[in-house]
């Protein structure tokens, strides 16, 4: 038989271990949904290119890269800037700053990666700039070929539409703003001048954004990062996460203790104030009590998956393409009437494709995509560069080509393949990249990025168990057939629950401690 003495001394003496940081825990869990909810405000997250102006590509890649004495890239494709297009040309080290070329000139562009910077980073924040297109200043091109850098950096430094830029900065790494949370890299961090420090944050390689953040949200950020993840502690390796598991393992047993203590013992009437409060103890701890197991359990289960893992770092397969002999012009020729929207070189199996993504004029307007959780699929076609040849189910094969690359495994161990353009329980909004490949290998799962040649994410067994338990128990992610807002709610009210279970039970300690001075 439990001893029902011993077992209540032991529950008192776990939960006042165990207060403060469960208090601290729950308490910022609380503020977690705000702080999503108080996200600067946007006018979109997913860039929207105008097509490729096939009567601005006066001089040829081979012809701009061999004018700049290039001899090889890591990629090339085609962007628009300041009512331009330019080649942007990848280099072969992919942390250095990519080059740009103007398409109707093949003059280099001074300053170009930046200056394309401060351009996606004002159409996130603000949208786009009218009359800024590549196809809108046409008409002007004969009469500015010459100066066509000169107008593109001038309509962009001197935008007069909306806020300035204060400051700009590339990162290569992760730091206390930028954490390994935003998964990419490099980018730059454009600073607005306005009062609330708005800075967005940009990849300039694919035109995608990766975080908006203002004082506000640094704030809470590192509210965050010091009460529930504990940064302060990131210097210590794992031992922080060994903490964590001791902590959530005692709150789980001390919840335990508490649901048997509750059942079999009877409450007594209200006599006095301690009566009164373990009377409130009892009944706030048993409502909390489920939400507070499902908490410690996936808190304590997700910290565990962190021990020992590392860095869970997006590798990547550099290229290295030579510049004779590539000619988009054949590419457009070929495409007939249909618009692209962008293009880039693929090499695989020996071969060397282009990489072709259809324009999609119907994926305008402004996209949120924590709350869509989804991007609009691309249609994508790889063709020959030198023998201009089509090859079917490209992007598909490129896939597993990668997944192969990245794993191991050979292309008869796939068991399963399909391209994700949502973000699910177990791909998650952490992991950034849409759309990708999912390669299945068993119980192994390949997460593919065919557009920038990364793995996105590798989840195994184990990982699929962790996520799931951690985005159903600990996010909530049960009610997202409700809708982002009741899932928020739901986690709110039971975040407070434990904050109330904690706190009415520090009450009753204290209550407890002074009745017995009295008495002594």
């Amino acid at each position: 038989m439990f001893n029902k003495r011993r077992i209540y001394k032991f529950h008192r003496t776990c939960s006042l271990l165990i207060a403060l940081p469960v208090l601290l825990w729950a308490a910022s869990g609380f503020l977690h949904p705000v702080m999503t909810n108080i996200r600067p405000r946007i006018a979109t997250q997913v860039y929207n290119a105008p097509a490729i102006d096939t009567g601005q590509l006066k001089v040829s890649v081979e012809e701009a890269l061999r004018l700049n004495r290039i001899d090889s890239i890591g990629n090339i494709r085609v962007v628009h800037m300041g009512g331009q297009q330019f080649y942007q040309a990848q280099l072969v080290i992919p942390t250095e700053t990519p080059r740009y070329f103007s398409t109707l000139t093949g003059r280099e562009l001074k300053n170009g990666d930046e200056l394309y910077a401060r351009h996606l980073a004002r159409y996130f924040l603000e949208g786009p700039a009218e009359g800024l297109t590549a196809a809108q200043s046409g008409e002007e091109a004969p009469n500015m070929m010459h100066d066509c850098c000169l107008m593109a950096t001038m309509r962009i430094m001197e935008s007069d539409k909306g806020t300035p830029v204060h400051t700009l900065d590339r990162l290569l790494h992760f730091s206390g703003e930028y954490k390994y949370i935003n998964r990419l890299l490099p980018v730059y961090r454009v600073r607005f001048s306005r009062s609330d420090g708005i800075r967005i944050f940009v990849e300039t390689i694919s035109d995608r954004f990766s975080l908006a953040i203002d004082n506000n949200r640094a704030a809470f950020d590192k509210f965050f990062g010091w009460f529930h993840t504990w940064e302060w502690m990131k210097g210590l390796g794992d031992t922080r996460y060994y903490l964590m598991v001791s902590i959530t393992l005692l709150g789980f047993l001390t919840t335990i203790m508490g649901l048997y203590i509750f059942f079999t013992t009877t409450t007594k009437k209200p006599v006095n104030q301690v009566t009164r409060a373990r009377r409130n103890h009892r009944y706030t701890s048993l409502g909390a009590s489920l939400f507070t197991l499902l908490f410690t359990f996936s808190g304590g289960y997700h910290a565990f998956s962190k021990i020992g893992a590392g860095s869970d770092e997006c590798l990547s397969i550099p290229h290295s393409f030579a510049a004779i002999g590539l000619d988009m012009h054949k590419v457009f020729a070929d495409s007939g009437s249909m618009a692209i929207g962008n293009i880039s070189l693929v090499s695989f199996e020996q071969r060397t494709y282009w990489r072709v993504v259809a324009f999609n004029a119907g994926k305008g307007g402004p996209i949120d995509l924590m709350k869509d959780q989804r991007v609009a699929p691309a249609r994508v076609s790889y063709i020959g560069v030198h023998d201009r040849s089509v090859l079917p189910a490209g992007d598909e094969d490129y896939a597993r080509y990668l997944a192969g690359k990245f794993s191991g495994h050979s292309l008869t161990d796939i068991r399963g393949i399909a391209i994700i353009t949502k973000f699910t329980e177990e791909y998650g909004f952490v992991n950034k990249r849409l759309p990708v490949w999912q390669v299945i290998y068993g119980h192994e799962k390949m997460y593919i990025e065919t557009s920038t040649s990364t793995l996105a994410a590798r989840v195994t067994g184990g990982d699929i168990t962790e996520g799931y338990s951690f985005a159903l128990f600990h996010k909530h992610h049960f009610m997202d057939f409700a809708g982002k807002t009741t899932r928020d709610i739901s986690t709110m009210f039971w975040a407070g629950m434990q904050v109330a279970m904690v706190t009415v039970g520090l009450i009753l300690w204290r209550r407890s401690r002074r009745r017995r001075s009295k008495v002594i």
